[in-house]
């Protein structure tokens, strides 16, 4: 058990060596051309009223031409005053459209813009985020100088978090979405997030209910991603801070709940790269915990421990560290140490959590 142990370690500190390489190849995009491509901006939402108005906000001052962009908000059966703030939007911009959802869920949502959409490259977005002024136009032009299937934008936690549990989802997330860029320059990609995502229509040869599941009410974004790999799409990601989605951080409670569907999702994975990064991650945290109860019998397992807890310190640490001025997480970076000790326990809990407690979809 105990060179198994150790087996699981290598495993995964290697996949951390290849993030951290992977990240720092991983080429900038850096552009000055005027040279764009139309976009059709899909935002579905559902009782996001109140962060309706800070996305909105920050749409009105983007810098790309509005004859290259169409902004489809799909209200999903809202009670709240988000479509009266679409609607005053919609006054103002000739290029904004509101439509209600055909069916129910953020896919049937996504599939009803797709009926209004008016160029072949859809972005979609979700209404509790907020982005850059330039956020379309640098989209827009990677898009026109790289003409990828898949494009995988940034997405962040907000840096003006107070609290220690803010700082911990943060860097958390940061270490999700660094992996997610590395393994894209791998070539291997494994992650995505619908929050900041681009895909190309044309390449859809299935209806897009299908693609992503529609008997599943989360994972949109994951399914697209395994239908882009099957069909060998070219997948990119956008490394540049412009293309940054900032989202906030959530309270303990809706962060489980979240956590808890995303592992509900794993069982429904059908791509060797995703599967297999998913088991390596779960049994290294799980058998970090093990070699904690052992350490307090066995001398052995202690030495294991200490030195297990050091090199993951050191590793994971300049992972982050690595990243951490593109994901803009610098204020975060003295809770460090303590999120790296913490989320063993974390991931733990939430697996068996989502084995034993039926994750709730109603939000």
């Amino acid at each position: 058990m105990f060179l198994f142990f150790i087996a699981i370690y290598l495993g995964y500190f290697t996949c951390l060596h290849f993030y951290f390489y992977g990240w720092k190849k991983l080429s900038s995009f850096e552009s000055e051309s005027k040279k764009y491509t139309a976009l059709s901006v899909i935002i579905p939402f559902k009782d996001e009223g109140n962060h309706l108005h800070e996305l909105i906000g920050c749409l009105k001052k983007q810098s790309l031409p509005e004859n290259f962009y169409r902004l489809i908000f799909v209200d999903d059966h809202s009670v709240d005053t988000g479509v009266e703030l679409i609607l005053a939007f919609q006054k103002e911009f000739g290029n904004v459209c509101l439509v209600k959802n055909e069916g129910k869920g953020k896919k049937a949502a996504i599939q009803t813009g797709l009926s209004k959409a008016n160029s072949d490259y859809i972005l979609t977005l979700d209404a509790d985020i907020q982005v850059s002024k330039l956020h379309l136009e640098t989209i827009s032009q990677y898009i026109s100088l790289h003409a990828p299937d898949l494009l995988i934008g940034p997405v962040s936690f907000a840096s003006n978090a107070a609290s220690f549990f803010a700082h911990f989802q943060g860097l958390e997330f940061q270490s999700l979405a660094v992996s997610t860029a590395a393994c894209v320059h791998w070539n291997r990609p494994i992650m995505c997030n619908g929050a900041n995502l681009v895909f190309n229509r044309k390449k859809l040869k299935d209806d897009y209910l299908s693609i992503v599941k529609s008997d599943l009410l989360s994972g949109d974004d994951m399914f697209l991603l395994e239908y882009a790999k099957r069909h060998q799409w070219k997948i990119d990601y956008l490394k540049n801070k412009n293309a940054i989605a900032w989202i906030q951080p959530l309270d303990i409670r809706s962060f489980f709940r979240q956590r808890k569907r995303w592992s509900s999702k794993a069982l429904h994975y059908r791509d060797p790269d995703i599967i297999i990064s998913g088991v390596l991650v779960a049994l290294f945290n799980l058998t970090l915990i093990v070699n904690i109860a052992f350490a307090f019998g066995d001398h052995k397992w202690g030495l294991l421990l200490l030195v297990l807890l050091l090199v993951k310190l050191v590793a994971e640490g300049a992972l982050l560290i690595a990243s951490g001025e593109f994901f803009q997480t610098r204020k975060s970076m003295p809770y460090l140490p303590f999120v790296v000790l913490l989320v063993p326990f974390y991931v733990v809990f939430t697996m068996v959590g989502s084995i034993f407690i039926p994750a709730d979809w109603r939000n």
